[in-house]
């Protein structure tokens, strides 16, 4: 898995080396984010110079009633795998994911979510993280884990 984080980190820097060529630095940015966002955005940015106001806009809670929710979707169902988005969605449904087939894989779309998937859960159950953050990477992803297990 350290080499799924490595390479996510460095599409990440690729990314951010592209944006700073095109966008000029003698400018502030604006970086509207979430109550739970991390600071790698910011602190990435002004490591380049660029200043990064910050402004949380959002706040992310757990709907309530959702532990129910996901229990009646998840209730007397097999599933293959669990595609966790973001640090939150692992947070948020790992009391009732936990109690899954330790058999059922779990796909992180990045880095930062394996990683909460690894705290959240232990660093012993089959996942896979997606290389880059789209429907296609998602989908490389799926057929990696589906190689490995041939």
């Amino acid at each position: 898995s350290g080499s799924y984080a490595e390479l996510g980190k460095q599409w990440y820097q690729r990314r951010v080396r592209v944006l700073l060529e095109k966008y000029t630095q003698d400018k502030a940015w604006v970086f509207f984010r979430g109550d739970k966002s991390l600071e790698t955005i910011p602190v990435t940015f002004e490591s380049h110079g660029v200043t990064v106001r910050c402004h949380t806009v959002y706040g992310v809670t757990c709907r309530e009633g959702s532990e129910g929710s996901l229990r009646a979707v998840l209730y007397n169902r097999m599933y293959g795998a669990v595609v966790f988005f973001s640090p939150t969605g692992v947070e948020y449904s790992a009391k009732v994911v936990q109690e899954l087939d330790r058999s059922v894989l779990f796909v992180a779309f990045g880095p930062t979510t394996e990683k909460a998937i690894v705290e959240m859960f232990g660093d012993d159950r089959r996942r896979v993280t997606c290389k880059n953050p789209t429907p296609e990477g998602l989908v490389e992803a799926l057929e990696l884990s589906r190689q490995k297990s041939l």
